[in-house]
């Protein structure tokens, strides 16, 4: 497991964004968490700031207005220039041609 010794991480493997996400997602670990926040202060700030929004809200509350903005053509717009940016992404991440 990638996160098991967060002082000794390997990077070998996050070789583009969805491997970067899936392995945060199935193998982050409370020791990997509390490492990231005692190394950097802004992560933890943000963190506690994330934390306090999803304590806010009601996910049935954002049902309507989500399914609004995916009708939204600048919202489309963006998410189409992100999605572009992520396979700029996983382009430079990838393994170096032969």
């Amino acid at each position: 497991m990638i996160w098991s010794d967060p002082a000794n991480m390997t990077y070998n493997s996050l070789t583009s964004v969805s491997a970067i996400s899936k392995t945060i997602q199935k193998e982050w670990t409370d020791a990997a968490e509390d490492a990231l926040q005692q190394s950097n202060p802004t992560y933890k700030k943000l963190a506690c700031e994330i934390g306090q929004c999803s304590a806010a809200t009601t996910p049935e509350v954002l049902d309507g207005p989500f399914r609004d903005v995916q009708r939204d053509p600048e919202y489309i717009s963006a998410r189409q220039a992100l999605q572009e940016t992520l396979a700029d992404c996983d382009t430079y991440l990838g393994p170096p041609a032969p």
